[in-house]
């Protein structure tokens, strides 16, 4: 990387990102005319390009192509000082083995033998490496192709099936499922055409498969109508989960309003979003860290890490203190997302920003940014409220976790509601031949006991047969 200092992950929140030199251009075709649009690299993505990759952008469904050499002289003015991103973290990896072939003897000594978990997840940059770690470590992989549901990071699981054929041993299938109760590993088993047993006896006298319909429009009421179907049953509502395949879906189960402000003042905004719906608490912690340091000059990298990642040392613990205060306190600190976007909840908030960052700017030794008022500004807010709230003025907040499948993908919970429209549904009842299908697949065989699906009320007319053939019933 060419850096005298220990490498850093840029988070997106550094100030020298804000710098022209550390700005990427890609061109594109605004109202008839070619406009150069500018953006940090903490954005670059990396895609493979034949035997070499190609680097882009990905703005909502625009991805904006970048020159190679710009990008790499970009890479190379970050490297400089330390800093990388997730997807650049792989290609330096793979540009040191190529540049420094010794270091594969040295890792091998030290691993000779290395075993990778999730390895459908391996994209191409990763392959590379394991290839290489491969000529004198012994690998194995673990993992099920049909948990492949990372095709937009280039990895489709086909590195994890054709591996094997480059070993003296071949693949050795795991039969043996100690999740999951048998009804829903038979289910997975049709639409993977895989052979699994179920080694789990159910611990709840309600369990199995079950669909349950919704009315299009009414998405709001679905997690707690489910929560209350739990309670009932003795389901433990910490280990359970309301699953969807896209945020569109969560924002719709949650009535959550999209609009939330722009730039540093966004940070804020779904940070307390998240806080007050009770959904992703770290997450939600960790954009305020960003937008507090922020508002900060010359922030050393490694300080919002050791926040974010909760490193006990005693300084560190102090500003954790003083920001987890001001996250948890609505009155003092960050204003609760159901006051007035504009005219309430940013001006409380720049009100409360007033008093607490300059104690923090003495407890962190950092300054504040001159005018930093400018950098919490009222772009894109609703001029309602923050969080729109329920479409029933007395529909509380569920008290269920409501996440996508790609965030779970992993765990073991002891019952799933997965959310699906007409398309996803039948991608789910197509199988695991698609990626859709997959996701599908991958919030089934969370489920311990009880796995539910919940379909538009217009499918079950037309596709009730096909649920039945696969003993998924109608919730009693």
């Amino acid at each position: 990387m060419g850096c005298v200092c220990s490498p850093f992950l840029i988070s997106g929140a550094e100030s020298f990102l804000e710098w022209t030199n550390y700005k990427i251009y890609a061109e594109a075709n605004i109202q008839g005319r070619l406009r150069k649009i500018p953006f940090k690299i903490d954005e670059l993505c990396i895609k493979p390009n034949g035997d070499k990759i190609a680097f882009y952008v990905r703005k909502g469904n625009a991805v904006y192509d970048m020159e190679q050499k710009e990008a790499y002289a970009k890479i190379a003015l970050a490297g400089k000082l330390g800093g990388y991103t997730h997807p650049l973290r792989s290609l330096w990896a793979a540009q040191i083995l190529d540049t420094e072939p010794r270091l594969v003897d040295i890792i091998s000594k030290k691993f000779p033998y290395i075993i990778i978990d999730e390895a459908q997840d391996i994209g191409f940059l990763h392959a590379y490496i394991v290839n290489k770690l491969s000529k004198k470590s012994k690998i194995t992989l673990i993992g099920d192709p049909n948990q492949a549901i990372y095709s937009f990071a280039h990895a489709d699981g086909s590195f994890l099936k054709n591996f094997a054929h480059n070993m003296c041993n071949g693949p050795q299938a795991i039969t043996c499922n100690w999740r999951s109760i048998e009804p829903i590993t038979t289910l997975a088993s049709k639409l993977s055409g895989a052979i699994t047993t179920s080694k789990r006896s159910p611990k709840n006298d309600f369990h199995g498969l079950f669909y349950v319909a919704y009315d299009q429009g009414a998405e709001g009421s679905l997690g707690n109508e489910y929560a209350a179907l739990l309670t009932s049953k003795g389901y433990r509502l910490q280990e359970s989960a309301v699953l969807c395949r896209s945020n569109d879906m969560v924002d719709k189960i949650l009535c959550k309003k999209t609009s939330s402000g722009a730039g540093n003042t966004k940070r804020f905004a779904e940070s307390a979003i998240e806080r007050d719906t009770h959904r992703e608490p770290r997450t939600a912690f960790n954009k305020l860290i960003r937008a507090i340091f922020a508002l900060m000059k010359d922030v050393p990298a490694d300080i919002p890490k050791k926040i974010s990642n909760a490193h006990w040392d005693a300084s560190t613990l102090l500003l954790r203190r003083a920001l987890w205060e001001f996250w948890r306190s609505p009155e003092t600190g960050l204003t609760p997302s159901s006051l007035a976007a504009k005219s309430e909840w940013l001006t409380r908030l720049k009100a409360n920003l007033g008093v607490f960052l300059p104690e923090f700017s003495e407890l962190s030794g950092l300054q504040l940014k001159d005018s930093w008022g400018k950098y919490v500004r009222s772009n894109d807010l609703p001029d309602g409220p923050l969080y729109t709230s329920y479409t029933k003025p007395d529909l509380p907040i569920p008290s269920i976790r409501i996440d996508t499948v790609h965030k779970a993908k992993g765990e073991s919970l002891d019952s799933v509601l997965y959310v699906v429209t007409k398309s996803h549904l039948e991608a789910f009842l197509a199988g695991t031949g698609a990626e859709e299908g997959r996701i599908g697949y991958v919030a089934l065989t969370r489920a311990r006991d009880l796995f539910v699906i919940a379909i538009p009320a217009s499918c079950v007319k037309t596709h009730g047969a096909k649920l039945a053939e696969l003993n998924i019933a109608p919730l009693p």
